[in-house]
């Protein structure tokens, strides 16, 4: 095989793979639309959580993003905060629904405070709803707006 045919196939198979990725909604950042807006932020932030994949959450954050969890972890950087979310949808995400969601600040910074309801099951015990509110940093980059951090705490909701 001539260099060029090598070359040819390195570029034909490249695309192919990124083309069944992206059809297949698994692209993360590159399958997304750019966040122009702290709300759009939100909307397509919330369809990935929803929806439970792991790249399209992860394509959100900032290479250097932190994730402060509820139990006191300190995951940093993109790749180990899409290894957090593939490891929570793979034991089984609960349901989760977005309660409410609010943004704010300026042209280059903003935040997002929002809350989601959810039903954290143990295996043994009696599945419990719970609260979790999560506080997070933004930053308008070249690529749209992306967290640069993310804090959250989980707590049992208000009786009605």
């Amino acid at each position: 095989m001539s260099e060029v045919e090598a070359m040819r196939r390195g570029v034909l198979c490249a695309g192919a793979t990124m083309m069944s990725s992206l059809l297949a909604g698994a692209g993360p950042a590159a399958a997304q639309t750019r966040p122009t807006t702290p709300k759009d932020l939100i909307e397509q932030f919330a369809a990935a959580i929803i929806a439970h994949d792991p790249d399209r959450i992860a394509g959100f954050y900032t290479d250097k993003a932190m994730l402060l969890t509820s139990e006191g972890q300190i995951i940093q950087g993109r790749d180990h905060i899409r290894e957090a979310f593939a490891c929570r949808v793979a034991s089984g995400p609960p349901p989760t629904r977005l309660v409410n969601a609010h943004s704010g600040g300026g042209p280059r910074f903003g935040v997002i405070s929002w809350t989601w309801a959810t039903i954290i099951a143990r295996p043994g015990q009696v599945p419990q709803h719970r609260r979790a509110h999560s506080i997070l940093y933004l930053k308008n980059l070249t690529a749209g707006w992306h967290v640069v951090a993310d804090m959250f705490q989980v707590f049992e909701p208000p009786q009605d």
